[in-house]
């Protein structure tokens, strides 16, 4: 990718050094995605290849009091919340916050005002979290809070509560391209279409009315059957992946027709299924080939954590399936836009962002 005139480093860099340091450098506005997954503040040593790392945070004076100063100066509400967080949970988690958000504000000067980021967390700290992303990027532009589960299953631990086993994905940004990723169809899903049609394929009936009656062109009969007679109007599909698959590769203008010359011309080319019952009415047959997925939701339980053998295994004990990030990559960017992780970790993010072309 060719740098824009205002980016001031090489897309394809990786720095190795204190990520404030880093952002600090960057110019202003230069991003299009943030994808993050920082420390979680377990309150333990870690291990992984390369040696042990620590997620404990204690406050420091001469370390938290300047930052503190320079939080205050730029977002008063952002000291407000590390301090409600400090009289409500702890002194340690204050320092974990504080740590945070003055890279949050830098990462929200590197960020174009049409960017987003993802941040990954987990429960112990996430509704804290979120206050500070509200202060940083505006509540208004909080987009959803992602849940996805890091663990297949989890048994009750000693202390008698329900055990965590998922994580949070907090989306703050105005770049979400819902139509670019989808869910793919689950066994069950695709067992719907269970009827063999000798033309299209495995197929399922789907609505040719919609609920409501019309006076228009929809509200008349069609081949003697009024849908007014119960409430309803003809919908043949126009919009969606049938509607624009039926007019790129079966019926040409499809989507300029008439409603009743729709339904003449899918009639025409046998996607309409006729039940043999008398009195029964007729359905669009939607194929299988035709399926994009199913529309995202804020429950991504459809990406299972790593195996503990899994060949994407790089020995970083908090890594995540590469899966994950290329779902956030394809929904809030495009091919050739620039991706930056502040936490690089084992580097999911980048291979999320160089297999997807950015």
């Amino acid at each position: 990718m060719t740098p824009s005139p205002t980016l001031n480093v090489t897309p394809g860099t990786i720095f190795h050094m204190d990520n404030i340091n880093a952002l600090r450098g960057m110019n202003s506005s230069t991003v299009d995605l943030i994808a993050m997954d920082p420390p979680f503040n377990t309150g333990r040593n870690r291990e992984a290849v390369g040696g042990k790392y620590s997620d404990q945070w204690f406050w420091v004076e001469k370390i938290h009091g300047p930052w503190m100063e320079q939080i205050r100066d730029s977002n008063r509400a952002i000291v407000e919340v590390i301090e409600a967080a400090m009289h409500a949970h702890s002194e340690n988690l204050g320092a974990f916050l504080c740590f945070l958000s003055v890279r949050l504000i830098e990462c929200r000067r590197v960020l174009k005002d049409t960017g987003s980021i993802y941040l990954h967390c987990d429960p112990e700290a996430s509704h804290y979290i979120k206050g500070v992303m509200d202060a940083v990027f505006g509540a208004k532009n909080f987009r959803s809070e992602i849940v996805w589960p890091r663990q297949s299953g989890g048994k009750n631990d000693a202390v008698k509560k329900p055990g965590w086993v998922h994580d949070y994905i907090l989306f703050y940004g105005r770049s979400y391209y819902a139509d670019s990723v989808m869910r793919p169809l689950t066994e069950k899903q695709k067992d719907a279409y269970n009827i063999d049609d000798p033309r299209w394929g495995a197929v399922k009936s789907d609505n040719l009315t919609a609920p409501a009656p019309r006076s228009g062109e929809s509200g008349k009969s069609w081949r003697g059957l009024d849908p007014t007679s119960f409430g309803r109007h003809w919908s043949p599909p126009k919009s969606g992946a049938l509607g624009e698959w039926i007019e790129d590769c079966v019926i040409l203008n499809y989507r300029s027709m008439s409603t009743h010359k729709r339904l003449e011309a899918l009639d025409k080319v046998g996607l309409i299924h006729w039940p043999k019952k008398e009195g029964g009415w007729p359905f669009v047959k939607r194929p299988l080939s035709t399926s994009k997925g199913t529309l995202l939701t804020d429950l991504w339980d459809d990406i299972p954590p790593l195996a503990r053998g899994a060949a994407e295994r790089t020995g970083y004990p908090d890594q995540k399936p590469v899966a994950l990030y290329e779902r956030i990559v394809a929904a809030s960017s495009n091919p050739g836009d620039l991706v930056l992780d502040p936490f690089c970790g084992c580097g999911t993010t980048l291979m999320a962002a160089r297999n997807l072309d950015r």
